[in-house]
């Protein structure tokens, strides 16, 4: 396991990240990940302080956080679905120092900078150098807040550790999906929730590539599985009714054979839908786990 920083001088050249932004490599993504640990430590943002991004899925998602968890730094992923007044008081209740943000709108005056994906991180990324390594190597993890169903939603927060136990922590993910530097992950879900968000670090820190779709369309995903050779993805049960939803005749037009692991997660699925699934998929390609919140 040796982290993107390691595949970034190993296999400088392999693709990591595909988007509409087009293929990006190891090198560039390491590059980029550590100008924004240098960006936010040099401004004043300290390890286990909270940076927050709020944006439609793009690969500069992976960037801001995997850059802020290098540097110790706390990212707060908000769902993008969240009204004005709800990401307001999630930027103030988490302390946020900077908001990354693909929105043009001010979303709230508590965070002393706002950057909006586009032209200025560009810009951004270009007037910083890059850290060469951090000296104290302290490593963040992302706090997700809760969905507020009995109240306001609560922030999850896990301390950051040091490298050594953040370098387990990966391996023993890897090792559990059994996660390589040959996989493919398709990012279909929202990278504001958490499962979907740490599928596609973790598949980056294993040596994988990522392809991140703005948003979920079933013929655009499967399409995307062909295309790509897609390896893994993650989904919830209205994802897969709806990819059951255009019929046999429109399924057949796709190779899924490609698919080792189709997670799914999020909610409960009929009996119907998941052995529709299980037929549709490679043998022994869909998993589910639940509860992963609980306690």
């Amino acid at each position: 396991m040796s982290g993107i920083g390691g595949w970034a001088r190993a296999t400088p050249d392999a693709p990591a990240l595909v988007s509409l932004r087009g293929v990006r490599t190891f090198a560039e993504v390491d590059l980029a990940q550590r100008k924004i640990a240098r960006v936010l430590r040099s401004n004043g943002v300290s390890a286990g302080e909270r940076v927050a991004v709020c944006s439609k899925n793009r690969d500069e998602i992976l960037e801001v956080c995997g850059g802020a968890l290098r540097a110790g730094i706390v990212p707060v992923p908000i769902n993008t679905l969240l009204t004005s007044p709800e990401v307001a008081y999630i930027l103030e209740d988490s302390g946020a120092r900077w908001l990354f943000t693909d929105r043009s709108a001010p979303m709230s005056d508590s965070v002393e900078r706002t950057v909006t994906f586009g032209d200025a991180y560009a810009r951004l990324l270009f007037e910083t150098e890059a850290f060469e390594e951090m000296s104290d190597h302290v490593r963040g993890r992302p706090m997700h807040y809760t969905s507020g169903t009995t109240g306001q939603p609560k922030g999850v927060f896990v301390a950051p550790c040091d490298e050594a136990e953040a370098a387990r922590s990966s391996r023993r993910f890897c090792e559990m999906w059994g996660l390589d530097s040959t996989d493919m992950h398709l990012v279909c879900s929202p990278l504001a929730h958490s499962a979907p968000l740490r599928f596609a670090l973790r598949t980056l820190e294993a040596g994988g590539a990522v392809v991140v779709q703005e948003r979920f369309d079933p013929a655009e995903t499967l399409a995307a599985v062909e295309m790509f050779g897609v390896s893994s993805t993650f989904v919830v049960p209205t994802h897969l009714q709806r990819i059951i939803s255009l019929g046999r005749k429109g399924l057949a037009r796709y190779d899924l054979s490609s698919m080792r692991m189709l997670v799914h997660a999020g909610a409960p699925i009929g009996g119907k839908l998941k052995r529709r699934v299980i037929e549709i998929f490679p043998p022994a390609s869909v998993w589910e786990f639940y509860g992963a919140t609980e306690g």
